[in-house]
């Protein structure tokens, strides 16, 4: 009802809007009038390119969008506001874009200053409600504005309403407005210390740790494959994590350059998830740090106990152990996925253009990224892994995993701990990223055969089983079943077949 009533608003607004050239001269003057001159109107050329080549709906909406944002830092911002208003509708009333692309623009989500958008759907219904001619509906109009003037005297009370419909929807404009110049403020505002990680201190049974591609930009990407590559060493960890303010500046010149929503939005962002990188990503690393080198201690013991013409081999026992260890490793780039979103280093990447014709802060970027990647080894593979709440690997890898090794044992002791410590704060990691981090995904389940499904795909589409003939209806075939030499069909070729739904339905 509430949106209904905001669509009648507008189109009150608008009733004087589409036959201007029946009004009086002041009127014409002061309220509606759309100066052609470009010096005069700055929307009329933009929005005339708009409608010359709309795109999609939702190019179409966004384009307006962000127009309409033009003038909300300035001291007119209101007297815009009505002049772009006014130049929409002109140009809709001339377009030839159908009613349902301005439906579907008004529609998308993403869409913003629906004020405006709304404004072309009520201005293409009324155009396209009559058949008549331009002249014949200007009378036409002009009969209903006489007749609406009269009803607005004897409904006040209802023009009260609409009026409060319409201001809501200033309102909503206002705040849109609003949260535009936050993030613009966010996006500048100085980078916070690494963020505090406050773990869950209740294991599920079984703990999926699983993973969903990166929505990050490539240079984000790129810049958190070279952390999780030297989660291993804390020195250069340490270096990788520090880089992540440079990539800030990098981010934040783009945003002081071009002050589009996106580069704003994009800086906002990177100044949110920074923290969070420079807070999780050590506690990771550390436990990487401890498997590796329980690794490097079998290793060397192996070594002391080769001669010079022979190489010993792992006692059973530390063949075990670092099976053990091995899983633990593919954990710790596991876990760093899940939080932060699958990513691999590409082939390639763009190439920076030469610096002598274009120094941009784009550019720097892109060309600090190309050099990121001739530096970047190729991304170690991590796989789905199921942990159970006492610190064994129960899944990984697409298979049950079990060493056999004594889990009492006084290696093992210590590497579970270690494990469910590594859970418990990884969960409590990704309550920090949700707001951020939308491909995070480590998941508690109760029993192992859920846990193990939620890693399986998703079903394929059940087949229909179509019946093409029965064996009773052999003896009715007539002499097209046969073939040339007379013989009957083939028994085999009579029966059922699968077919897909979408067969079954056609």
């Amino acid at each position: 009802m509430k949106s209904s009533l905001k669509f009648t608003a507008i189109a009150l607004l608008l009733g004087g809007v589409l036959h201007v050239q029946n009004l009086n001269a002041a009127t014409y003057a002061s309220v509606v009038a759309i100066p052609s001159d470009s010096a005069i109107n700055p929307f009329a050329e933009r929005v005339s390119r708009i409608f010359a080549s709309p795109g999609t709906p939702k190019e179409f909406a966004t384009s307006i969008d962000a127009l309409s944002k033009t003038s909300s830092n300035t001291n007119n911002s209101n007297q815009e506001k009505r002049l772009l208003l006014h130049t929409l509708v002109s140009e809709v009333i001339k377009s030839e874009l159908p009613l349902t692309f301005f439906e579907t623009a008004l529609a998308d989500d993403s869409v913003k200053v629906k004020l405006f958008v709304a404004a072309c759907v009520a201005v293409k219904q009324a155009r396209i409600s009559s058949d008549i001619t331009i002249s014949e509906q200007s009378a036409e109009i002009d009969a209903l504005t006489l007749a609406l003037e009269k009803r607005v005297g004897a409904h006040t009370d209802v023009i009260i309403d609409l009026q409060g419909q319409v201001n809501e929807l200033s309102e909503e404009l206002d705040q849109v407005y609003e949260t535009l110049e936050s993030t613009s403020v966010r996006a500048f505002l100085p980078l916070t210390g690494p963020s505090i990680i406050i773990p869950v201190e209740e294991l599920a049974a079984y703990t999926v740790v699983a993973s969903k591609p990166s929505t990050l930009p490539l240079a984000e990407q790129m810049y958190l494959l070279k952390v999780r590559e030297n989660l291993g060493n804390p020195q250069k960890l340490g270096a990788s994590l520090t880089q992540l303010d440079t990539l800030m500046q990098f981010v934040r010149n783009i945003a002081s350059d071009v002050r589009t929503p996106e580069s704003l939005a994009r800086s906002a962002l990177l100044r949110d998830i920074i923290p969070q990188v420079q807070g999780i990503a050590p506690i990771i690393g550390e436990y990487m740090q401890s498997v590796l080198g329980q690794i490097a201690v079998i290793n060397t013991d192996v070594r002391s106990r080769s001669g010079l013409v022979w190489a010993a081999a792992p006692t059973p026992i530390q063949t075990l152990q670092l099976s053990e260890l091995e899983s633990r490793k593919n954990l710790a780039y596991s876990v760093f996925d899940a939080i932060f979103g699958t990513m691999t280093k590409p082939a390639t990447v763009p190439a920076a253009v030469d610096f002598r014709t274009d120094q941009t802060p784009a550019n720097v970027l892109t060309s600090k990224v190309q050099m990121l990647h001739t530096t970047l080894p190729l991304t170690v593979a991590s796989s789905a892994i199921v942990v159970k709440s006492d610190g064994s690997i129960a899944f990984s890898g697409g298979v049950d995993f079990s060493t056999g090794i004594e889990l009492s044992s006084e290696p093992m002791v210590s590497i579970r701990t270690a494990t469910t410590e590594l859970l418990g704060k990884v969960l409590g990691a990704q309550t920090l990223v949700r707001g951020t981090f939308a491909t995070s995904s480590v998941t508690g389940f109760g029993d192992l055969v859920e846990a193990k499904a939620s890693l399986l795909p998703p079903p394929p589409a059940p087949l229909a089983v179509v019946p093409v003939a029965l064996a009773s209806d052999i003896n009715h075939l007539d002499t097209s079943s046969h073939s040339e030499e007379g013989a009957l069909v083939d028994d085999a070729a009579i029966g059922t077949k699968p077919i897909t739904t979408e067969e079954a339905t056609a």
